[in-house]
């Protein structure tokens, strides 16, 4: 009799110990899938980046190739991607970038590339990047990524009217498929 209580006791408690895992558990896929809604619904969290619809903040900053560049050049479907050295989902999406960046090179469209310098020498980033698109080196604090109010990498964005984000996300692939048609505004490049 005694060991039908031990044995009872015992699985009652491992029931009771499944029971607080699988809630703890739960709590977590719960919060992984609020965080993937809003990187799917909104690009990315808010506080990485500008929402769509709000307009960027003016800035002018200098490319690698001596050229000035402004929020004033950013007309509907200019493609901005935030890069930072050190991370490697950011060399990963290079290729990527660059496939699109050159699509609206030829299409007369601005495709503007802006590496936050890190741990690493942006000179392996801003190579691939610059023969598609004009690139900008600056801090974390640069005036492009305040301009953007960026602090995830990597980030990309369309430009719609007004120099406002038309889409954001942390896929060029994402963010290209809400691409404003070339025919709704050029940049020089």
């Amino acid at each position: 009799m005694t060991l039908l209580v031990v044995s009872v006791v015992l699985v009652g408690i491992l029931c009771l110990l499944n029971l607080v895992l699988v809630l703890a558990l739960a709590k977590r896929v719960r919060d992984l899938a609020t965080l993937v809604a809003r990187v799917r619904n909104n690009g990315i969290a808010r506080d990485g980046f500008l929402a769509v619809g709000e307009t960027v903040g003016d800035f002018t900053a200098q490319t690698v190739d001596g050229r000035q560049v402004t929020r004033d050049e950013l007309t509907a479907g200019a493609l901005i991607g935030f890069f930072s050295t050190g991370c490697g989902a950011c060399r990963e999406t290079i290729p990527a970038f660059v496939e699109q960046a050159r699509e609206l090179r030829d299409q007369g469209q601005l495709a503007l590339a802006v590496v936050a310098r890190g741990p690493e020498d942006p000179t392996s980033y801003v190579e691939p990047l610059a023969r598609a698109a004009h690139v900008v080196v600056e801090g974390y604090d640069g005036p492009v990524g305040s301009a953007f109010k960026v602090s995830a990498f990597p980030s990309f964005c369309v430009i719609g009217d007004q120099a406002r984000v038309r889409a954001v996300s942390n896929d060029v692939g994402e963010v290209a498929r809400a691409h404003v048609p070339a025919s709704l505004g050029r940049a020089g490049t």
